[in-house]
């Protein structure tokens, strides 16, 4: 409750209505005369709206894919843009485009409900397509990867932080299981490098494997361009779960920081 002069005002949910008492009138409105519930009226009725709102919100930008409607397809090209839609980052997709940005060839998105960390690929067909899932109990941040064709490569992507002299570093193990195989085997690594531009750059040895690069500045939101030079080794499908991780996790550290 606020006092101006000889009124009393009382503000509903950031000013969304007021009541306003005379003291010196003789009749005042029933909730006027019981001024100690309003308070707590008004709180009931901001959390009852703000409810509302959440839900409805949440079914219409909640991602409707169905699980059983058939195997996508993770072939995508050498070279693609990953783009984020920043009028609706809360939903963490990343949608994918030809070269060109005309032809839409998917979508990259975070489960917003999972009992662990886990991304999505879906087809142009709207078809899940590949996950990547996040070890609950791992040293370390560790990804593993899989499309839902059967007799498919598996990829264990795993994440480690390093201070260089000028920047941080973010390096990425990338280890694959052929088909039929017991172990998984180291094919690559990354390193991510933030400067004027990001790049992160996926090589093993002194053979580079693909780039993602994105301007600095975003004000529109990412868009990573990607180049894939050796399929065989890592599939460009991996190269967009790794872009979308790196968008989305900055996108919550931000958040977490703004609140």
């Amino acid at each position: 409750a606020e006092y101006m002069g000889s009124e009393r005002t009382f503000y509903f949910c950031a000013e969304m209505s007021t009541v306003t008492i005379d003291p010196e009138a003789p009749d005042q409105p029933l909730l006027a005369k019981n001024s100690k519930a309003t308070p707590i009226i008004s709180v009931c009725v901001c959390t009852v709206f703000l409810i509302i709102v959440g839900i409805y919100f949440g079914l219409l930008f909640s991602e409707n894919y169905d699980e059983d409607a058939g195997c996508g397809s993770v072939s995508l090209p050498s070279s693609f843009l990953l783009d984020e839609r920043a009028f609706l980052s809360s939903r963490h997709n990343v949608d994918v485009y030809d070269s060109s940005g005309k032809h839409k060839l998917g979508t990259f998105y975070k489960k917003l409900l999972s009992s662990t960390t886990t991304y999505r690929f879906v087809d142009a067909d709207e078809l899940i397509a590949a996950t990547m899932k996040k070890r609950a109990f791992s040293w370390g941040a560790k990804f593993d990867v899989s499309s839902c064709a059967q007799n498919s490569s598996k990829y264990l992507i795993e994440q480690e932080l390093t201070l260089s002299s000028i920047f941080w570093q973010s390096s990425y193990i990338i280890s694959k299981k052929e088909s039929g195989a017991k172990d998984f085997v180291e094919v690559a690594k990354s390193l991510k490098q933030q400067l004027y531009t990001t790049e992160v750059s996926i090589s093993q040895d002194d053979t580079l494997f693909g780039t993602l690069t994105r301007p600095t500045i975003n004000i529109g939101g990412d868009t990573w361009r990607v180049k894939v030079f050796n399929i065989s080794e890592v599939e460009p499908y991996v190269f967009g779960f790794i872009g979308t991780a790196v968008t989305v996790s900055q996108n919550e550290h931000r958040n977490r920081h703004r609140n």
